[in-house]
């Protein structure tokens, strides 16, 4: 039976839903067919057929009369599959398998050995849907392999559910709350996906700053909560209204806590917002969680917005759910393969928009910002592909050393002038077509753009020509940290950090280790970093990193004199989920301390939370952003995502390269869209760009 004849079988399924799959064969007396790998969306149809004229079945079979045969691959599920085959040996055979096709040199994830006769049923957990999958049987000298892939991922629904729900009905009653002028009506909602119950808020902030809506009905009885870590919180909103969406608990003593999304107002499209209980902070009292009696629902005015005040939003049920018992397995790190078309075209397209001061600017169709973060990452693209072409005797290797030279030179120079102790200046401007520094109190400098621009000078100073002339540069940033860190230290916050926000943190630390392991660390202390990392913002409970965590800083920090108005103790975590410490670097940084599984656990969060669709075209999907599962993004959702072996990887890749990038330039995100912490936009930029590169590339991070 040929590939054109499988659609006869299996009716449900479409062209675009059959994979053919070439066997790799060794130059030894291997047969094995083509196969052919069926997948439904429901349920599922697995096939093994010859395949472009191949023969029926599969089957491998050394010198030494040892045969694998029927090798299939079935009972797929959102992360799991069964791998069956069958072995009539005359001696020993084994059976590898690994996750991601270009794990050459890591160990089989799962390895089985057999010297009799038997069918075999290996259960592949852990694998996301996308996940390819690289079989090698060994028969003797003999060896053949396999590449196959379960079909399209099967990516989270929008309404998800959980093992408890807290009902919000809309049609009944509520009392509405405002500061100066605003209004804001309760109706009926079918809720998330028209199942459950639900309410629609259709608000309007006049001229205040918020509107209550807060349900006078209360819970048949009062909910106990401490059982659960989260809740999804179903809602949507109205496009480009970028007013603050909060959730609130009331108890049966009147306290309550709230939850928050800047901006939140403004996603179009339903979602499932994961809220970790912790993110309820106390507005009224402290919220005793054994006794939740209702719900409460505000919209909110951020400082410094623009655009409409008044929208209509719809919030679902709200569903209870406990991390340890949902939590996915994620058994290996996925790699994607080497890309080095798409490298050359973004390294390309990067080096024709280098200005002559050296810089480019950060976001292409946006009003120019010339941000050090982005331009670091630049510089590192630019050394990369240098390597990459001279390494082949590419005569065009040349004009990416003269770029990497020129914005490697330009960031010593700039980090003189900024004269900040070793630090950067966050951003520059352009006078009279060079790089000035902002004026007055609009300079600033930022712990994780400084770290990355040492990590981009380390790597130019490993691999370009005469590179130790950047030893000075990256000793003077180690400065720095050795400074903060000393100055935090006096003032009584917490030894070793450098900031509050994990990502700056594994930033700095990074960077810190990397410029120690090349005896550059000056006075600076990456293990008391490592410490405060790990032992203050990494959650033992939930296995992943908060996104940072809350300081008693009491009337404020000056770091000029080193003092403090507060203890600096550690008041609460910042337990929100944030992709680029729980799914990008931050699964890095768990690896160098030889933290695999919790690195693991921490994709496997990440891939449950964060997976997400377009808000005009659902067919593109991926992960989100650091904010939360808004609309897939490529800089954190895609290269980031892939460059730490996030599952499916692959697939948000090809994804990301085929919808959202264009001749070398990558957007940012698939939809325009600011809420919280992250920022999306579909602006080509650098970032995006250079971090699908670096997943491309894929030995980044062993160079540091």
């Amino acid at each position: 039976m040929g590939c054109c004849n499988l659609l006869s079988v299996c009716p449900m399924l479409t062209a675009s839903a059959v994979y053919c799959i070439d066997v790799l064969f060794a130059p030894q007396t291997i047969h094995m067919s083509r196969l052919a790998a069926v997948i439904g969306s429901l349920g599922l149809c697995v096939i093994l057929a010859g395949c472009g004229g191949g023969s029926g079945g599969a089957a491998a079979t050394g010198s030494t009369g040892t045969v694998v045969s029927a090798l299939t691959v079935t009972s797929v599920a959102a992360n799991s599959a069964t791998l069956s085959f069958a072995t009539t040996p005359a001696s020993d055979v084994t059976v590898s398998v690994w996750l991601g096709t270009d794990d050459v040199n890591a160990p089989p994830l799962i390895t089985v050995t057999s010297n009799r006769a038997v069918n075999h049923s290996v259960a592949l957990d852990g694998l996301w849907s996308a996940a390819p999958w690289r079989v090698e049987v060994t028969a003797g000298a003999a060896t053949a392999q396999t590449v196959f892939t379960t079909g399209d991922p099967l990516w989270p629904d929008v309404c998800r559910t959980g093992d408890l729900t807290l009902p919000v009905d809309g049609a009944g009653s509520w009392s509405a709350y405002s500061d100066s002028n605003g209004s804001i009506v309760v109706e009926a909602s079918p809720g998330c996906g028209g199942a459950g119950s639900g309410a629609r808020l259709t608000f309007d902030l006049g001229d205040g700053e918020w509107v209550v809506a807060a349900s006078n009905d209360t819970f048949v009885s009062p909910v106990d909560l401490t059982a659960y870590s989260h809740l999804w919180i179903p809602f949507r909103g109205t496009t480009g209204v970028p007013v603050a969406f909060e959730v609130k608990l009331r108890d049966s003593a009147g306290a309550l806590s709230v939850a928050r999304i800047d901006g939140g107002a403004g996603v179009p499209v339903w979602r499932s917002w994961a809220v970790d209980r912790r993110e309820f902070i106390p507005q009224n009292g402290v919220l005793d969680f054994t006794s939740v009696t209702a719900v409460e629902f505000a919209l909110s005015w951020p400082l410094a917005a623009g655009g409409p005040r008044q929208g209509v939003v719809e919030v679902g049920d709200l569903e209870a759910w406990n991390l340890a018992d949902e939590r996915p397995q994620v058994s290996g790190f996925e790699r994607v393969a080497h890309n080095d078309t798409a490298m050359a075209e973004i390294a390309a397209d990067l080096l024709a928009r280098q200005q002559p001061h050296g810089f480019i600017p950060a976001w292409f169709e946006l009003a120019p910002n010339w941000h050090l973060y982005a331009n670091a990452m630049a510089l590192i693209v630019f050394t990369l592909e240098y390597e990459r072409l001279a390494g082949i005797g590419d005569a065009s290797a040349a004009g990416y050393l003269d770029a990497a030279e020129r914005l490697a030179d330009r960031l010593v120079e700039l980090q003189q002038r900024s004269a900040r102790n070793g630090a950067w200046d966050d951003s520059f401007r352009v006078v009279n077509g060079d790089l000035a520094l902002h004026t007055g109190g609009s300079r600033t400098v930022w712990v994780g753009s400084t770290a990355w621009a040492g990590i981009a000078l380390i790597l130019a100073r490993d691999s370009l020509p005469g590179g130790n002339r950047y030893d000075g540069a990256i000793s003077a940033a180690a400065q720095f940290y050795s400074s903060e860190q000393n100055c935090r230290a006096t003032a009584g916050l917490p030894a070793g950090s450098v900031t509050e926000g994990s990502e700056g943190n594994i930033s700095s630390h990074l960077f810190l280790a990397a410029a120690a392991a090349r005896g550059l660390a000056d006075t600076a202390a990456p293990g008391a970093l490592a410490v405060f990392i790990g032992d203050t913002l990494f959650d033992p409970q939930q296995r992943r990193f908060a996104c940072g965590v809350q300081l008693d800083f009491g009337t404020g920090f000056d770091s000029s004199s080193c003092t403090l108005g507060g203890s600096g103790a550690v008041i609460r975590a910042d337990a929100r989920s944030c992709l680029d410490v729980t799914g990008n670097w931050g699964v890095e940084w768990l690896k160098r301390q030889n933290r695999t599984n919790d690195a693991l656990l921490g994709l496997a969060y990440s891939r449950q939370v964060f997976g997400t669709q377009g808000f005009g075209n659902p067919g593109v999907k991926g992960m989100g952003d650091i904010a939360g599962p808004w609309t897939p993004t490529v800089e954190h959702g895609a290269g980031q995502w892939a460059a730490a072996g996030g599952p499916d990887a692959n697939y948000v890749m090809a994804e990301a390269h085929a919808k959202l990038c264009s001749g070398g330039a990558c957007q940012g995100a698939a939809d325009d869209f600011t809420a919280g912490i992250g920022w999306n936009t579909v602006s080509t930029g650098i970032a995006p760009g250079a971090w699908m590169y670096l997943a491309w590339h894929g030995g980044f991070w062993s160079r540091l």
